[in-house]
Order: C-alpha cells, then sequence, then structure tokens
C-alpha cells in the first residue's frame, strides 16, 4: 500500500480566486431570507461527546435497569468518579475485616502485635494487599485462620474484578472516535454537471481502520395537517451504496446527489437557512490494531451549510506514488471560479 505523509495542521480559512475581492467572496454567500427569520440553532448531536442531546423521563425502571446492570454503570462512569469509588470500596473491605480481627482478637487474643482497633485494621490491609511485614501473624486460632482465609479469596476476587474493569475501561474506542476529522461546513455545489450536497471525513491515524461505512441522515420534524408534531430522522442516499465499504487511508467525500427524492430538492439557500434542519454524519469502522469497533459523529445545522463552494482537493501524489495529505486546508472552502480539472495533484 502506499505510504501516506501526514501533515496535522488545522485551518478554517476560505479560499477565493485572485481576481475576486475578498468583499465579493463574502457576499457569494446567500444571506437568510429576512421573512423568514433564523430559527434555534441547538444541535441535537452534541459534537464534543457525540452524545445525542435526549432526556428520558417517565420511563419505568429507567433509573433501576440502569445502576442494578453494575457492570455497564461502572463502564459508563467518568475516570475520576470510577477511581474514587474503587478507594471507597477497598477502604469499606479493609475496615469490615479489620472489624472482625478486632472481635477475634478481644475475645481470643489470637493475633501477636495488635492491641486495639489501629492494628486490626493495619492487619487487615496487610491481609488484603499480602504485604507481610512480619511482626503482625495469627497465633493458631481457628477462627481467625478462617478470616484470613476468607479474607484473602475475597481480595483476589476483587482485585481481579477491579483489574477487568480498568483494562476494559483503557481499551474501549471511544476515545479512538476523536481520531475522525470532519469537514467544519459542508458545501452544495455542482459535481459532473449534477448538483450534490458534499463533505468529508478523515482518519487521522496511522493505524489502518478496515470496513468502514458512513451514513448521513438529516432531520424530518414535520408537523402533520391534523396538527401532530413528528419527529424522525431520515438517511440520505449517498454517491457509495449504503451497504459498500469504503477505504479511509485518504479523505473521503461523503457526496448526496440532490435529485428529485432527495429532501434538499428545490431548497434554496435562504429556505434553508429559516429551517430547522440538521444533518448528522455517522462513520463506522474497526480498528485492525485492537478489533474494536469505532464509530464517530458529527452534525451539520443549516448555517454549517454553504452553496456555490466546494471543498478542494488536500491530496498530492508524490513522484515515488506516496501520498501527501495536508490537513492545513482541510476545512477551507474554495469559490467554485477557482475549481480546476482533476481530483489528485502530481508533483
Amino acid at each position: 500500500m502506499a505510504n501516506v505523509a501526514v501533515q496535522r495542521a488545522r485551518s478554517g480559512s476560505i479560499i477565493r480566486p485572485p481576481h475576486i475581492h475578498e468583499d465579493e467572496a463574502k457576499q457569494l454567500l446567500p444571506p437568510a431570507s429576512p421573512e423568514a427569520p433564523l430559527v434555534s440553532r441547538k444541535r441535537f448531536l452534541n459534537r464534543r461527546t457525540g452524545m445525542f442531546r435526549v432526556k428520558r423521563v417517565g420511563a419505568r425502571r429507567l433509573f433501576t435497569s440502569y445502576f442494578l446492570s453494575g457492570y455497564h454503570a461502572l463502564i459508563d462512569m467518568h475516570w475520576g468518579l470510577f477511581i474514587v469509588l474503587m478507594i471507597l470500596f477497598f477502604l469499606l473491605s479493609f475496615t469490615f475485616f479489620g472489624f472482625v480481627y478486632f472481635i477475634i482478637d478481644e475475645l481470643n487474643d489470637c493475633i501477636e502485635h495488635v492491641h486495639g482497633w489501629p492494628e486490626s485494621f493495619f492487619f487487615s490491609v496487610q491481609t488484603g494487599m499480602t504485604i507481610g511485614y512480619g511482626s503482625m501473624y495469627p497465633d493458631g486460632c481457628r477462627s481467625i485462620i478462617y478470616a484470613v482465609t476468607i479474607q484473602s479469596i475475597w481480595g483476589l476476587i476483587t482485585d481481579a474484578f477491579v483489574l477487568g474493569l480498568a483494562f476494559e475501561k483503557l481499551s474501549r474506542p471511544e476515545p479512538a472516535s476523536n481520531a475522525f476529522m470532519f469537514t467544519e461546513k459542508a458545501v452544495i455545489c455542482n459535481r459532473n454537471g449534477k448538483r450534490v450536497l458534499v463533505s468529508r471525513v478523515a482518519w487521522t491515524k496511522p493505524t489502518q481502520l478496515i470496513e468502514a461505512h458512513v451514513r448521513m441522515y438529516i432531520s424530518n420534524h414535520r408537523v402533520t395537517a391534523e396538527g401532530e408534531k413528528l419527529y424522525s430522522f431520515l438517511e440520505l442516499d449517498l454517491q457509495e451504496t449504503n451497504s459498500s465499504f469504503i477505504l479511509l487511508a485518504l479523505p473521503h467525500d461523503i457526496v448526496h446527489h440532490i435529485d428529485r427524492e432527495s429532501p434538499l430538492y428545490n431548497v434554496r439557500a435562504t429556505d434553508l437557512y429559516s429551517k430547522d434542519i440538521e444533518l448528522i454524519v455517522v462513520v463506522e469502522g474497526i480498528s485492525a490494531f485492537t478489533s474494536d469497533t469505532i464509530q464517530g459523529h458529527y452534525s451539520y445545522l443549516s448555517t454549517d451549510i454553504v452553496y456555490d463552494r466546494y471543498l478542494p482537493n488536500i491530496v498530492i501524489q508524490n513522484a515515488d506514488r506516496s501520498f501527501t495529505v495536508d490537513f492545513s486546508r482541510f476545512d477551507s472552502l474554495s469559490d467554485c471560479a477557482a475549481l480546476a480539472p482533476g481530483h489528485i495533484e502530481i508533483n
């Protein structure tokens, strides 16, 4: 496979032809219609967390079903809260067995050099963590032998449980989803004589992403003739069939043809900016390194869609047939008048 050299700089400049003045370039962006004021621009998808803004209320056993599934609750828990909870768990365990040792020693005097609660607690810590300083040890009573055996087995189980949770949290693919890079703007322009909606996604990690596929959804919130409010999302047909895989070794253009079947057909820029529209892009693939499924999300409001611009080519093929990706221009937009033929630049 050809080597891919990645330059990881970011900028959001708009590229314009030299013969077009900056003020004229700004006027190329269609303004919002004065008769149709802009609607609220709250995103349904939180770009930072990748979570949808949904508050679930009134569902039966919603709270209890989540927290009774302790495994999933701990896996989804924030790292800081998880560490604090584990510390409290171990302290509670040491305190419980320390109290058991304190009672046994008070009744039978079965532990050498233990003469009160502080020593009993410290003996519990030594037993649970297998420290073994040597100054404290059982003195032959059956009750203390049983208690030490139970705590030792309990310690093995809890250590395995906590380490398993920590490993699972560390190996979750959520941090890897940040390696997906989406253009800040989507554009509507002409491509091969057809009107298209274009966004772009890139995989910025050096590891390979296999069996990657992309979906694009558009909000379909509407009111029926009877006044019923319906909220849903429609999947847009993309240039690739929805069952095909894409190769993210290089940045990939997500293209939707605006034909008669498209919800964007005959929608003008001024009408689009006044509508409560949101595009949601979902990219999913499998990490070739860990075999984890990784998913990235991004959303575009109507104000993030730019008319009559195009996403410039940022891929350069070198003389040795390797490729260079210039991410400093990833979010750049160019006027259609500056569009030159050809898709890949050859040095």
